[in-house]
């Protein structure tokens, strides 16, 4: 990987990681949130997912522009989002989903009165007495061989996503590993990897992992299974298809 960009991304992890950990904080434990110009307007439904499934709590990623911005959100513990969308609904400029997810766009002019509904409804968040147990739903489980970028194309023809349309998840078995490299200040807790498909070589990130990899669950050469969704990495203009790991084993072994 090129060292700026590497460098970026790192910072970029970082920001987001600082954020998230002080909004837990800060909501009493009941909500996470990201906001950042950084931000990748295109994952924050990716980004909001990783980080309820991290703190087990309701939670949202912005992507801030100089004049709107989109958000994503992603519940969790049978707390209902719509709740939420309900108390600051005349400040968007759109929005949809349902009880467990859902988007929005809004006018920066608004931001101040939102970030005073939010509080409020946070607040307010009472969670189910029983935890959810995730189930991770698989749309699909690919061949190496149609592990291509135009499967991009095909993610494109579910769009949008959000309003009772989750993104697609898919499946690959016994995918190798080329290399790892760890992403996250001042602590590494991330992982950017490449895996190999055959004819195509993937970047893939994998969130709160590295220790997964310290503690030798799996490392560069081995072959893996990965649960993952499929999205676009920017930079400098230039679009790249990367791949989401939601969950991953070493293959011939049980899902941690």
């Amino acid at each position: 990987m090129n060292e700026k960009r590497k460098d970026m991304e790192e910072e970029i992890w970082a920001i987001i990681e600082s954020m998230a950990y002080k909004s837990f904080d800060e909501y009493d434990k009941k909500f996470v949130l990201v906001h950042s110009e950084k931000i990748n307007k295109g994952v924050t439904g990716l980004m909001a997912q990783r980080a309820a499934r991290l703190f087990n709590v309701p939670a949202m990623a912005i992507y801030v522009g100089e004049e709107i911005c989109t958000g994503s959100i992603r519940s969790t513990r049978g707390y209902n989002v719509q709740i939420l969308f309900e108390q600051c609904g005349n400040l968007f400029i759109d929005c949809g989903g349902h009880q467990a997810a859902g988007g929005f766009s809004m006018f920066m002019e608004n931001w101040g009165t939102f970030m005073e509904r939010l509080k409020k409804a946070i607040n307010a968040i009472e969670f189910d007495e029983q935890p959810d147990e995730e189930v991770l739903k698989i749309d699909a489980e690919l061949p190496h061989d149609y592990l291509s970028p135009d499967l991009l194309k095909l993610v494109d023809r579910f769009e949008p996503y959000g309003n009772e349309n989750d993104q697609l998840v898919f499946m690959t078995k016994k995918i190798a590993v080329k290399d790892i490299n760890f992403i996250g200040k001042p602590e590494a807790k991330h992982v950017k990897m490449t895996l190999d498909a055959g004819k195509y070589k993937w970047p893939a990130l994998y969130w709160q992992s590295a220790d997964r990899v310290t503690n030798g669950e799996f490392g560069v050469n081995d072959k893996v299974d990965i649960v993952f969704n499929v999205a676009r990495d920017y930079y400098k203009g230039n679009e790249t298809p990367q791949i989401m790991i939601l969950d991953l084993k070493k293959s011939n072994r049980g899902y941690s």
